[in-house]
């Protein structure tokens, strides 16, 4: 309790910087030609490496292992397959992905801080202890995604569709979920401190578990029988 105070408070004076991404070791780079190469000779282990320049398009990602690779020198297109992609621990920060298509990805402690992710199909993805603060979710489909332990500090995450997603333990503080849909979300022990919910709807969630130290709850839709949320740390 002492320890979640003490995390709202710094949320409040603005001392609570995100998490940020652990420095990375020292990654070997791969540039197109040797990328098509390899895969056309049957490679599908990539990890660890710096994409440099690497041109994706057409090429189906399911079955191949980036874990650990720095994706930010290379410009995925919405005719890139990611869907369903092994995508742990690798970095996208401050990339545009607009629209990309991530459902069903496995996104396990990916870093994606600041990443324009407006419109992006997340649906099942697998986000857990991802760090994706700043990132901007407008409007992006996340519907069933696991999101436990994700780091979504100061996130815009408005009109997104979270429907169903598992949201437990996440921090979410500053984080803009204006209109966003959260029914039957789990919020258990979600960091909600200084969020601003209004107009989100909460049916079927249980707020009641989250935290929600100055949060903005104009016009929020509760879950049936909960008629207020206690702001608490």
């Amino acid at each position: 309790m002492l320890k979640q105070l003490l995390k709202s408070l710094g949320t409040i004076l603005g001392a609570d910087a995100a998490t940020l991404p652990p420095k990375p070791s020292i990654l070997k780079k791969i540039v197109d030609v040797e990328f098509d190469r390899d895969y056309k000779n049957g490679r599908r282990d990539f990890r660890n490496l710096i994409l440099e320049n690497v041109n994706l398009q057409g090429i189906n990602l399911r079955g191949i292992d980036f874990r650990g690779s720095d994706f930010r020198m290379v410009e995925l297109y919405h005719g890139v397959q990611l869907s369903g992609s092994e995508l742990s621990q690798v970095t996208f920060s401050g990339m545009n992905l607009k629209g990309i298509d991530f459902s069903n990805a496995n996104l396990y402690e990916a870093v994606l801080v600041g990443t324009d992710l407006r419109g992006a199909n997340l649906n099942g993805a697998n986000l857990s202890k991802a760090n994706l603060s700043y990132a901007n979710f407008y409007h992006a489909f996340l519907v069933g995604s696991e999101l436990p332990d994700a780091q979504l500090y100061a996130a815009d995450l408005s009109k997104a569709d979270l429907k169903g997603a598992n949201l437990s333990r996440a921090n979410l503080s500053r984080a803009n979920l204006t209109w966003a849909d959260l029914s039957n979300t789990n919020l258990g022990e979600t960091d909600l401190t200084m969020a601003n919910l209004s107009y989100a709807d909460l049916e079927g969630s249980n707020p009641q578990f989250a935290h929600t130290l100055f949060t903005t709850l104009t016009g929020v839709r509760l879950p049936e029988g909960i008629f207020f949320v206690k702001h608490k740390a």
